[in-house]
């Protein structure tokens, strides 16, 4: 059966046609073009062909048609999975679906990374549900939805992912998604700080800085700019040298009076 169009079938039809999305079918019956694009890794015929119609007639508006297509699909036809790989795994969902929603992929849709974002976040695999966050956050390949970015950081951050814990502290900081809260923004800064990441070391860096938070100390902002100098971050090198060590003031306003 010719597949080539499947990608177009919205992703809401195969659902509504009674489809599981993700790993509910073997990794070998997501075809090439289904589910927006999903890759496969092997095909039997017979199912590939019932799934594909089960699809068109889903997309036509033929629920109940579909639904009985669907059910001749058996799943044990694909004799050919291997029974190590018979799943795909929260990673590879993780994988495929920030393949997807980069816009790289040749196969997949941004739709269809971001269904597989989806189901590797439901599954709590931290990795997906910070992406799944900044793809809230950003608007991509859905609408933008600040509260919902905050749902999934936080259960990122809850595992200890520092991205989403940084984002979580901007989240804070700006009160995007959430009420503005100095502290509560501090506290993930420290958390994804003590983790390496340069950004948090900035914000922190920001927070004493402004006052924010914490009580205002140049000098320990000079300090969280310079580790974060020291771990990479280009940016925070210069920051670093606005900063007077001696008084913890900026030069800028010393230099003019």
């Amino acid at each position: 059966m010719n597949i080539e169009g499947l990608s177009q079938i919205p992703q809401e039809a195969a659902v509504s046609a009674g489809f599981p999305k993700g790993r509910a079918f073997p990794a070998c019956l997501h075809a090439p073009g289904f589910f927006h694009g999903v890759p496969g890794r092997l095909i039997r015929g017979k199912v590939l062909s019932l799934l594909a119609s089960a699809a068109l007639l889903a997309a036509a508006g033929s629920a109940p048609a579909a639904e009985s297509v669907a059910a001749g699909a058996d799943p044990d036809a694909c004799a050919e999975c291997d029974d190590d790989d018979e799943y795909l795994s929260p990673e590879e969902l993780y994988r495929m679906g920030i393949e997807g929603l980069s816009g790289k992929s040749e196969t997949m849709t941004c739709e269809g990374g971001l269904s597989l974002l989806m189901e590797s976040a439901a599954d709590g695999y931290a990795p997906a549900q910070a992406a799944l966050g900044n793809a809230y956050y950003d608007g991509n390949c859905t609408e933008r939805n600040y509260a919902e970015a905050v749902k999934w950081w936080q259960k990122a951050a809850e595992q200890g992912n520092a991205d989403a814990e940084y984002r979580l502290g901007t989240a804070y900081t700006f009160g995007n998604g959430v009420e503005t809260d100095f502290r509560k923004a501090l506290l993930w800064y420290r958390k994804a700080a003590a983790q390496g990441d340069t950004r948090a070391m900035s914000a922190i860096g920001d927070a004493y800085g402004t006052g924010n938070g914490v009580e205002q100390d140049g000098k320990e902002a000079l300090r969280w700019y310079k580790a974060a100098c020291s771990a990479g971050s280009k940016p925070a090198c210069g920051f670093a040298e606005s900063i007077n060590p001696e008084t913890g003031n900026l030069r800028y306003f010393e230099d003019r009076k």
